[in-house]
């Protein structure tokens, strides 16, 4: 009895399913119009408050005019002096942007340069030296206000070679004191043109003691290097 009981429920439940199904749908399809009109609904009214806003705009615009030309009918003199200084001040912000355009053209003319030095690049874009360009290579044109920078490069590349220089000569010196450095001279005169070439005052000199320097080396002439014999 209790099985027959309980498919006869479940008949009467799969019976009454599809005319629960219908409600829900009327349910959510009332739901839909209802958000439909809603939304639509208040696009009207942002539209009205957009329009509203527009109106009282202009309306306090047209307020402002009505008053500034009662002002100017009651206050004629007043109304005349403000006119100037507008004037002036119109003129004033005028002239100061024809003079940042002039200033701006003057910057931007094409100006030609001296390039003694080239500066060359390695692969991750980074400095690793300088060369010396030929001579009927070496005027450039740059914008104006380029050519400080561009000045200042030649100045750094003045730099590194110098310095370059410097590092060779410097080689020089300690390399021939190490291993060629002269002892006995013939006279007094062949001594002299010796030690100005090679002496610790001459250019060679100067240029060891300045890179020992730099290095925090001691800068006394070096060692003649003793060979063996046998």
């Amino acid at each position: 009895m209790e099985i027959r009981r309980h498919i006869k429920e479940q008949l009467e439940i799969q019976a009454e399913a599809p005319e629960r199904i219908a409600a829900v749908n009327d349910a959510l399809l009332k739901l839909h119009k209802e958000l439909a009109f809603q939304r639509e609904k208040q696009a009207l009214e942002i539209e009205r408050s957009k329009i509203a806003r527009q109106r009282e705009l202009a309306a306090l615009a047209e307020l402002r005019k009505i008053n500034a030309e009662i002002w100017r009918t009651a206050f004629p003199e007043k109304a005349a002096a403000r006119d100037r200084a507008k004037e002036r001040a119109a003129a004033r912000v005028a002239a100061a942007a024809a003079e940042r355009d002039a200033e701006q053209a003057y910057l931007d003319e094409l100006v030609e340069v001296e390039c003694t030095y080239t500066r060359l690049l390695g692969r991750h874009n980074e400095t690793i030296g300088w060369a010396t360009l030929p001579i009927w290579n070496r005027t450039a044109k740059v914008k104006r206000r380029d050519a400080a920078a561009v000045e200042a490069d030649q100045q750094e590349g003045l730099a590194w070679l110098a310095k370059q220089r410097r590092d060779e000569m410097a080689d020089a010196f300690a390399q021939h004191h190490r291993h060629e450095k002269q002892t006995d001279f013939r006279s007094d005169r062949e001594r002299q043109e010796y030690f100005a070439q090679w002496g610790i005052d001459s250019d060679r000199g100067r240029a060891y003691r300045e890179r020992q320097r730099e290095r925090g080396l001691p800068t006394a002439v070096p060692e003649r290097i003793k060979r063996r014999i046998g």
